[in-house]
């Protein structure tokens, strides 16, 4: 952080290192990475390429821009090359997602670098895109006709979001796994349970190395999974895919049913052509409806007792969070306290109607990518507030009545309430309950102890069940700012994550 105005932090994500650069007050501001001394002769080291990554935590906007420079600095003056990232850019520029960019010395040369003897220099000028996070920014030898070599993840993959209670897991930490007899019977790949930063993943290889197949059962045995009895819907699994990716790789899963009568599986193919499509070192998680898993020629679910791993051509592939799950927040489908309002495309809150009230102009509710997915919250989307400093202290925003929303009692299945928070200031966050007459308890109010990272706060309403008031509630009202000494700012809050619980 040399010569710029920019914000610097190292920061640790889940044990490892990112550099941390925020925008000056009123936006933008640079900072430069400075080798000094020590200069890369990149041209001397046979070196092809240069890539980084890059998170955008903050809102990003058609117009948003964002700008690397590498400079090269020899005796006769530096040169440097102009790495664009926006909306035009590949990747695109995005919010709340690690964006890798990789470039060839040739691409740089277009973009303005003279030379690669001499490099000094990485500028991070932030423009008008907020802040940014950049790890794993090196330059390598491509040896592999466009690939960037083996890529081992250097993360664990995705912490699982739904309940436990909902879930029948086969292999993950987050989760009770069913007994098995072992995830690697009758094939010919190599087996090894990986170690990723203190959570575990399956890992399997290729015999032939590289491009090579090989295949392994995780076999369960008497241990048969009944997805149907147990009302399970959906099938899930996360993938990382070390090797390079071409347009001919692919993988396969097998899901097998076992019954008296003879099996059945359904052949999940992966390949560049599915969603998401296979790419190189990244975690990739699949989520596939028993009713998808039937057109693909699953016959029954009631005697799961096999997953196939099949490397094809791919050599190589990490699995974790191998498990069925019971998806009753599907869009569309009814709520009831029972599941989260999480805010997800295929689950509850974010196509509800929620109003805003005393809010001067009353911005809307908005559902956006979640500004920090690490931590204790990291879903893909939440809800995001607007709090104006022309608003009322107690702004809020409500469910419409009858619709969307459950009808309930409060009682002592469901008094606990708990909600997900990321704040840039302390105050009071509010949740009340109304019948549809509109008779209600006043709010319960809590106030967040942290600052933009997210919290989960939780509201007891055990002293008020049995209440008449708290009969057949069927609107619920947040309060993501309540504030009464006034607002200095119009302060944005993310919400999430809404659960309803016992003591």
């Amino acid at each position: 952080n040399l010569y710029g105005n920019a914000i610097f932090e190292e920061v640790n994500l889940m044990g490892e290192g990112a550099l941390k650069y925020s925008p000056v007050e009123g936006g933008g501001g640079f900072q430069v990475i400075e080798l000094g001394g020590n200069q890369i002769n990149a041209e001397a080291a046979g070196m092809t390429n240069f890539r980084f990554d890059l998170w955008f935590p903050d809102e990003i906007t058609g117009d948003s821009d964002f700008l690397l420079k590498l400079v090269d600095i020899p005796g006769s003056g530096p040169t440097e090359a102009l790495i664009f990232v926006n909306s035009m850019s590949n990747p695109a520029i995005s919010q709340g997602s690690w964006l890798s960019f990789d470039f060839p010395f040739s691409e740089l040369e277009a973009a303005g670098l003279g030379g690669k003897a001499n490099i000094q220099q990485v500028v991070v000028d932030l423009m008008d895109a907020g802040a940014v996070y950049l790890d794993n920014i090196y330059f390598y030898k491509d040896g592999n006709g466009g690939g960037v070599g083996s890529m081992a993840p250097d993360m664990p993959a995705p912490i699982p979001t739904q309940p436990a209670e909902d879930v029948i897991s086969i292999y993950s930490n987050a989760y009770s796994n069913v007994p098995n007899d072992g995830f690697n019977l009758y094939g010919n790949a190599i087996f090894e349970e990986a170690d990723l930063m203190g959570d575990g993943a399956l890992k399997y290889t290729s015999p032939d190395g590289e491009g090579g197949g090989g295949f392994q059962v995780l076999e369960l045995g008497g241990n048969q999974i009944n997805a149907e009895a147990a009302g399970m819907t959906n099938f899930r699994f996360d993938l990382w895919f070390p090797n390079a990716v071409a347009a001919e790789s692919n993988f396969l899963l097998k899901l097998v049913d076992i019954p008296g009568s003879g099996a059945t599986e359904a052949l999940i193919n992966i390949n560049t052509g599915t969603t998401p499509p296979m790419a190189q070192g990244m975690w990739l998680s699949y989520d596939i409806p028993f009713t998808v898993l039937e057109s693909l020629g699953l016959g029954a679910k009631a005697n799961i007792q096999q997953v196939v791993i099949d490397l094809m051509n791919i050599g190589e592939v990490y699995i974790d969070n191998i498990y069925f799950y019971v998806d009753d927040s599907g869009s569309g489908g009814e709520y009831n306290l029972d599941s989260a309002i999480d805010f997800e495309p295929s689950g509850f809150g974010a196509n509800w109607t929620w109003s805003v009230f005393e809010n001067d102009s009353n911005p809307p509710v908005e559902i956006v990518a979640n500004p920090d997915a690490s931590g204790i919250n990291t879903s893909a989307t939440v809800a995001k507030f607007t709090a104006l400093q022309a608003g009322q202290p107690w702004v809020g925003c409500e469910t419409m009545h009858g619709v969307d929303f459950t009808t309930f009692t409060l009682d002592a299945s469901n008094a606990i309430v708990k909600i997900m928070v990321y704040k840039s200031v302390i105050s009071d966050v509010g949740i009340k309950f109304v019948k549809p007459n509109g008779e209600a308890l006043g709010e319960l109010k809590v106030a967040n102890t942290l600052v933009n990272q997210w919290e989960e706060l939780t509201f007891d309403f055990s002293s008020r069940i049995g209440h008449p008031s708290t009969i057949d509630q069927d609107q619920i009202v947040v309060f993501p700012d309540f504030n009464l000494d006034g607002r200095t700012s119009d302060n944005v809050v993310y919400f999430d994550n809404i659960r309803f619980s016992g003591n």
